[in-house]
This record gives structure tokens, C-alpha cells and sequence, in this order.
């Protein structure tokens, strides 16, 4: 077996093939958006795929006009 990979954001830690956590009145909220922008596809979808994982509504671009156009349709 290996051993399972750690996620860790700030004072967090999940682990990757974690279920999800219960629902509660907080998830009702609307998510936070975040915008991963970077010229690596790799990182930039990791980036979303992490962030997804721990409750936020991601998205990646890979260049800079790309992530200007979506600024304005992913607010």
C-alpha cells in the first residue's frame, strides 16, 4: 500500500481519496471563487483540483488574456 497523499491549505489537512465533509448551514453559502492563473497547465489544474477538494469554486487559465476575459464571467 501506498501511503495516501496529504492536501494541506493553511491550518488544514485533507486527505486526497477523503469522502467529502458533512454538510452543514456554511456549504449553503455561495463557494469562494478563485482564479488559478499560470503558464504551466500542471500546476494551474492541480491548483484547481486542491482548492476544489477543500470547498472553493475554482477555475485555471494558462495566459493572461485568457485569465482577463474570465475575470469578467467567473465573478
Amino acid at each position: 500500500d501506498w501511503p495516501r497523499p496529504l492536501i494541506r491549505l493553511g491550518e488544514t489537512e485533507t486527505a486526497v481519496d477523503a469522502p467529502p465533509p458533512p454538510a452543514s448551514d456554511a456549504e449553503s453559502a455561495p463557494a469562494v471563487r478563485v482564479l488559478c492563473v499560470d503558464d504551466n497547465p500542471d500546476v494551474a489544474d492541480s491548483e484547481v483540483m486542491l482548492l476544489q477538494l477543500t470547498g472553493f469554486e475554482a477555475r485555471a487559465c494558462y495566459d493572461g488574456p485568457a485569465a482577463l476575459a474570465a475575470v469578467t464571467e467567473f465573478r
